[in-house]
């Protein structure tokens, strides 16, 4: 048996059970766990959903992992959604179009500062300031008169429960005391209406320059110090992620899925420090400054989104680069939903299993090394997402 093949059993994909490792007969599912699969050194994983709060990032833009099931779910939920944004806002409802054009299942309808009432489709009371300025956080969130247009909206239109605000270039102004305020004041407006799901935002990852001629298509005036602006807009970003997982909210993860193409994630230096910026692949100005591919992938993932506030688990997390990395140390990666945790086990007999790693998901796939493998004749390794 090669050491990196799964050997499954059971007709059900999502609950599969791995056959004995030595005998090849299939065993028992256990009664509360689920399990989907056990990879051979030996290892094990266990992988049921966990319930918390939920982000969306660049691992949620696969759409063809997205069951039909719950786009259907989705569009049978009745989400009708406030949604204030301007220029670099609008890249969402582009993918939301984008996707509509090419399959008709996703469906939706958006009209501006009213909530349109299309059957089965996602409805959106759009807000969109780029014109006259307007959607700004003063409109919004910021400030006693900021929270009351939005009450004005939530309350003259009940059926609201989805509500979100898109910044543009604030983050790269921001101060962290702003930040705290975004956060603060989005969470009272969530006090308020309990029956309303608030969506929180990172901010965009545009600014960057190498300093002569290369810079985003966003950053024309900042050409020489842009990398200042977009460190500056990492270190909120890390905020607004940080304070949303601790408080278990419903984060929509701009920023990241800016920076990531093709599985390789871009980075720029200030003052010798890296940071995350968006990937120059999608640095072009065809929608909301930014490139339409871009502009599709915030789409996807905000009906991935959509899904998981319906019901949806997420996809099972999936196994990477199982390997010896060095003699006798084994290496493997789990991903899963961002930001949800995952426990490792490790056994000898498939009985008794003991805790080497628990950890929360924060970068889209969780690394597990293990030095005690020679010490055992065989060990299995199972994930726990509780």
């Amino acid at each position: 048996m090669s050491p990196h093949r799964l050997h499954l059993c059971g007709e059900d994909p999502d609950v599969q059970v791995p056959r004995d490792l030595f005998t090849g007969q299939c065993p028992k599912k256990p009664g509360l766990i689920r399990l989907l699969g056990y990879l051979c050194v030996a290892s094990s994983f266990v992988l049921p959903s966990f319930g918390q709060g939920i982000t969306v990032d660049h691992t949620c833009t696969d759409l063809s992992k997205i069951p039909a099931e719950w786009i259907n779910a989705v569009r049978d939920h009745g989400w009708n959604m406030y949604y204030m944004y301007r220029s670099h806002g609008s890249q969402v409802p582009y993918g939301f179009q984008a996707l509509s054009s090419s399959e008709a299942n996703y469906a939706y309808s958006i009209a501006e500062r009213a909530l349109p009432s299309a059957p089965r489709a996602v409805n959106i009371f759009g807000w969109y300031g780029a014109v006259d300025g307007s959607a700004l956080q003063g409109s919004f969130w910021d400030g006693d008169s900021g929270r009351a247009k939005t009450r004005d909206v939530l309350t003259n239109n009940p059926t609201i429960n989805l509500a979100s605000w898109a910044s543009s270039g604030e983050g790269r102004d921001y101060r962290p005391q702003d930040v705290a305020d975004y956060l603060n004041s989005m969470a009272q407006l969530e006090a308020e209406f309990p029956n309303v799901t608030f969506i929180y935002t990172t901010f965009n990852a545009q600014p960057w320059d190498d300093g002569v001629d290369q810079q985003h298509t966003f950053n024309d005036n900042y050409l020489g110090n842009a990398n200042q602006y977009g460190f500056r807009t990492q270190q909120n970003n890390i905020l607004i992620r940080e304070w949303c997982r601790e408080h278990n909210k419903v984060l929509f993860d701009f920023g990241d899925i800016d920076c990531w193409y093709n599985g390789e994630q871009a980075f720029s230096l200030y003052q010798g420090q890296p940071f995350p910026r968006e990937h120059g692949h999608y640095n072009l100005d065809e929608v909301g400054h930014t490139s339409k591919e871009n502009a599709f992938h915030k789409g996807v993932a905000m009906w991935w989104l959509l899904a998981r506030l319906s019901g949806w688990a997420g996809p099972p997390p999936a196994i990477s680069e199982a390997r010896f990395e060095t003699p006798g140390q084994f290496k493997f990666g789990v991903t899963g939903n961002p930001n949800g945790r995952l426990e490792i086990q490790a056994s000898t007999n498939f009985l008794d299993w003991a805790t080497v790693l628990v950890r929360t998901n924060t970068t889209g796939i969780v690394s597990f090394s293990d030095a005690e493998v020679p010490s055992f004749d065989k060990r299995f390794y199972r994930v726990l997402a509780p």
